[in-house]
């Protein structure tokens, strides 16, 4: 991380949902209104590349998934992936991502069949996935059926967890859905990110996608594509590691973490902190945004972990903080959950 540019962290850590950023002070203010001119003249643009990028990949999605039943191999595989080199890096410049402001240290380890990233901050999370390896999504399978973005689950083979039926009405979110959870990975622990409307929905949904996870290990081959989790499961602002759900780690077996970064001072344009709206527009008018990515060695547990997949999970969250230099976080996805939903009562 550039700690020349990121806004310092002191004890107590930050609250997720802050924005971090600083007051503009002297020129930088003074400059502020030329800025705005320039990037409204420049939105027109990037929504025709943000559009046409969206559409071709719709396209190459439909072409790469025709007559296709299973997973996504071979020349089919290849095409998905250089296109989407292309258009989900087409993409992110359409947000901000200029060339140069995008560095990736590390490799995919192949042997790895799970691989774990945070912090969770956005949609530019899911895009610079497709646009690296397109890997395998885990999606309630509700979420596969909206538009634009079926297409592209089922060209990454992506692998739907049926939700849990009977009496329980279809679940709803506490917080608005960010788009990069739907696009590229719902956590291991995806039904935490659920309300569901009864405890007996809630713990079958999570025990479809656990098995959905562990058959996908079992059944995983040195040099496919792995499946992609985000186990802190809720965006926030990328400060703080928060708590990983446990389900990624079930199993013992290994994982491969990687560290997302988004260095800023002034402006936090890539954060997820409010609704879908606001976080698309902030991107499209953003002066510039940074990304920094690094795939971390591969994460064998202790025999002690394989059999605890929570003291796994705490032991990886480290890891990827040390390698961050940022603190770990004392909320979790549900603290932030609860904390939300109290705030809009009380609205």
């Amino acid at each position: 991380m550039n700690t020349n540019e990121t806004t310092p962290l002191k004890d107590p850590p930050p609250h997720p949902y802050i924005s971090g950023e600083q007051p503009l002070t002297g020129w930088r203010k003074t400059l502020l209104p030329c800025l705005w001119l320039l990037l409204i003249v420049l939105l027109p643009v990037r929504l025709v590349l943000l559009v046409v990028s969206v559409a071709l990949s719709t396209l190459v999605c439909k072409i790469v998934t025709f007559g296709a039943e299973k997973e996504i191999t071979g020349l089919r595989r290849s095409l998905m992936l250089w296109s989407h080199f292309v258009l989900s890096r087409l993409v992110m410049v359409a947000f901000g991502i200029w060339p140069g402001l995008l560095t990736v240290k590390g490799e995919l380890d192949p042997s790895a069949s799970v691989v774990v990233f945070g912090p969770h901050v956005g949609l530019l999370d899911g895009l610079f996935w497709l646009h690296f390896c397109a890997p395998r999504p885990i999606v309630l399978e509700t979420y596969t059926k909206i538009p634009g973005l079926s297409a592209v689950f089922k060209a990454c083979s992506g692998l739907a967890v049926p939700v849990a039926s009977g009496k329980a009405r279809t679940p709803t979110r506490v917080q608005p859905e960010t788009p990069s959870e739907t696009l590229s990975t719902m956590g291991a622990d995806a039904a935490g990110q659920i309300e569901p409307s009864s405890s007996h929905a809630g713990s079958a949904t999570t025990s479809a996608i656990r098995a959905t996870i562990l058959e996908h290990k079992r059944s995983f081959v040195r040099g496919r594509a792995p499946i992609c989790l985000l186990p802190e499961g809720i965006t926030h602002n990328g400060l703080t590691m928060l708590k990983f759900f446990p389900g990624s780690f079930e199993g013992g077996t290994p994982v491969q973490p990687v560290v997302l970064s988004y260095p800023f001072k002034y402006i936090n344009s890539h954060s997820f902190l409010s609704d879908v709206g606001t976080h698309l527009l902030k991107m499209l008018l953003s002066p510039y945004i940074v990304l920094n990515v690094r795939l971390l060695p591969l994460y064998v547990p202790s025999e002690a972990e394989k059999a605890d997949a929570a003291l796994m999970a705490e032991g990886v969250r480290a890891k990827m903080a040390e390698a961050l230099g940022i603190p770990l976080s004392t909320y979790g996805a549900k603290d932030l959950r609860r904390e939300w939903s109290a705030a809009r009562a009380k609205a």
